[in-house]
């Protein structure tokens, strides 16, 4: 009788689906999170540009591009800052934050801006203001 998987994550199923396919433990363990990033930013970044008016070919894959390209870049790093917070492993966290990530894609300089303001009112509650 086989025992039941200890985890059974989307990032778990898609490292074991590429062990399958490349036949190598390491390389599925690197490919199998970044499958399910990209999937995810993708998923996000459809969501998001549904909602616009007709674009042309070029504009749409540049889009995509960009949503996937942060998505790979910023999703562990916001997964493992969300994990001590939210108290998740940070693998659950990687589909939901790709996928935000690819949806908020189109509004990235308001979120910038809000996320620089967030920092500053917390610099200067931390160290206060400055004389």
């Amino acid at each position: 009788m086989q025992t039941p998987a200890s985890q059974l994550d989307i990032v778990t199923v898609a490292t074991t689906v590429a062990l399958v396919v490349f036949g190598n433990e390491p390389i599925a363990a690197f490919v199998g999170p970044y499958f399910v990033i990209v999937l995810c930013a993708v998923l996000g970044a459809s969501i998001s540009g549904s909602g616009q008016e007709t674009q042309a070919r070029a504009e749409v894959m540049a889009h995509m591009a960009r949503a996937v390209g942060l998505a790979i870049v910023i999703t562990v790093p916001l997964s493992l800052v969300a994990e001590g917070y939210l108290h998740f492993e940070a693998r659950w966290l990687f589909g939901p934050i790709a996928i935000l990530i690819g949806w908020r894609n189109r509004l990235l300089p308001a979120d910038l801006a809000w996320a620089v303001g967030l920092a500053k009112r917390a610099a200067v509650r931390v160290w206060g203001a400055k004389q």
